[in-house]
């Protein structure tokens, strides 16, 4: 008895830092009320985002789009084989720790600045 009781505890315990970590990722708007736009890039300064955040990413779907990328394609404005591409006009990317990387692939969005790193602790 006393062992299943342990048990449970163990559990209840486990769910409520599980519940913890999951309510301390926030989420963010892309560009505020500007939304996601050319010369997104400076949005992300003074911001301090963790692994687990959500960025929303607001836009006109027939003009622009988000493909996550990486470093290279980022420079290059480039997509590499495989890049998740989002079209929706309102997509939700969560973060992964470290660098991540978004252009518009669109004609020459990317080009003209509408692309973004984040850094994500």
């Amino acid at each position: 008895m006393a062992q299943a009781k342990t048990i449970c505890m163990v559990v209840l315990f486990l769910c409520l830092v599980a519940h913890f970590n999951v309510s301390l990722c926030e989420t963010y708007t892309v560009g505020d009320e500007k939304g996601w736009s050319y010369d997104s890039s400076p949005w992300p300064l003074n911001k301090n985002f963790k692994a687990g955040d959500v960025l929303v990413f607001n836009y006109k779907p027939v003009e622009h789009n988000v493909v996550v990328v990486n470093e290279k394609g980022y420079d290059d404005c480039t997509v590499p084989p495989g890049s998740p591409t989002f079209i929706t006009g309102k997509d939700s990317i969560t973060l992964a720790k470290n660098y991540n990387y978004f252009i518009s692939s669109i004609g020459k969005d990317c080009q003209y600045d509408m692309k973004m790193m984040v850094n994500a602790d």
